[in-house]
């Protein structure tokens, strides 16, 4: 939806001035939506779509092979299960008339039953709710990990700074003496810089010389410097263009790296849950963003200001990020 930005700026002023602001709305939701039918489309990646026809054969026949003989093994255990279920049926109901025979003759051993069921009751009880805590540890044993919480850090920081950075922008350039068409063609900008980021960014990544964390470090770095400098030199169209472009370059870069981050700090047994922990974390900087933008400027009259503390984000979002190193550089040292 990103890439939606490099035509998102002029798209949005033509449907502005033909359709207003409620069509315009609703055009736009129809685009997004086409969001659902495209993961409607996704399936898992097929290992045997390259084989030959001959191939593809052989694994069906030997795919029903091991369906036969494993329902077979399944009838049999089923057999062996329900014969020594009627066995335990059979037992348990002869002792339960011999309890009733001896409750009979001794009134006081009905009571010693029922206590002795409530203590076994207690005790599986107890089992099970220290068996589900441990296993809910071992689950969630990355609440403990503490360069997942920096890199937590790092993309709520990042998310914070963009959301401030973006929400601004065309009026901050309209207030330098842009046309509304030229400032929402800075989003266009920073859309295209955006593809291209993210393309080379997975590239950049899926290179094992290449540590990604050091990779989203020195982009969120440059994003910050980059946001600071937007609000320092000519304003003219052709600079805020470019520095609109280089900015998205630097900054959505990061939406590649995420990812092969989680899997490096984690392992791929946790990557759904931390990836779901990572989305809360930058939804909450993009909530958070907007009204800290409207109130710097609410509060000073100053876009400029919403500038500087997006680049504040983004650098602290790059020393977070740093932090994610420490113990394994700490191990690299002990291990020299």
């Amino acid at each position: 939806m990103w890439s939606l930005l490099v035509c998102g700026g002029p798209l949005s002023q033509y449907l502005l001035h033909y359709y207003k602001l409620h069509g315009t709305l609703l055009i736009m939701g129809g685009i997004g939506f086409n969001m659902c039918v495209a993961g409607a489309l996704l399936r898992p990646v097929n290992p045997i779509g390259t084989c030959r026809l001959e191939d593809v054969e052989e694994l069906e026949t030997q795919k029903c092979i091991v369906l036969k003989t494993s329902e077979n093994d399944d009838q049999m255990a089923t057999s062996q299960i329900d014969e020594r279920s009627f066995c335990l049926v059979k037992d348990v109901q002869m002792r339960d008339m011999e309890a009733i025979e001896c409750s009979q003759e001794q009134p006081n051993v009905t009571t010693q039953l029922d206590e002795m069921d409530s203590i076994n009751e207690t005790k599986h009880v107890q089992r099970l709710i220290c068996y589900n805590w441990s296993r809910f540890c071992k689950r969630f044993h990355i609440f403990r990990h503490f360069p997942f919480w920096m890199y937590s850090l790092s993309i709520m920081l990042w998310s914070l700074g963009e959301a401030a950075w973006i929400f601004h922008l065309p009026n901050y350039a309209e207030q330098k003496g842009r046309s509304p068409a030229e400032a929402a063609s800075l989003l266009t900008a920073m859309g295209a810089g955006s593809m291209f980021s993210r393309v080379f960014a997975g590239i950049a990544a899926s290179d094992s010389n290449i540590d990604a964390v050091v990779l989203q470090m020195g982009l969120s770095g440059l994003a910050g410097i980059i946001s600071f400098l937007f609000t320092v030199g000519p304003f003219t169209y052709g600079s805020l263009l470019a520095r609109s472009y280089f900015y998205g370059t630097y900054s959505q870069g990061i939406n590649s790296l995420i990812g092969p981050i989680i899997i490096n700090l984690l392992g791929l047994p946790h990557v759904a849950v931390a990836y779901g922990i990572l989305c809360f974390f930058c939804g909450l900087g993009h909530l958070l963003g907007p009204p800290i933008a409207s109130t710097l400027y609410k509060r000073s009259g100053i876009y400029e200001y919403t500038y500087v503390f997006a680049g504040a984000c983004l650098i602290l979002g790059s020393i977070s990020t740093a932090l994610t190193n420490i113990r394994r550089l700490k191990k690299s040292m002990q291990y020299k």
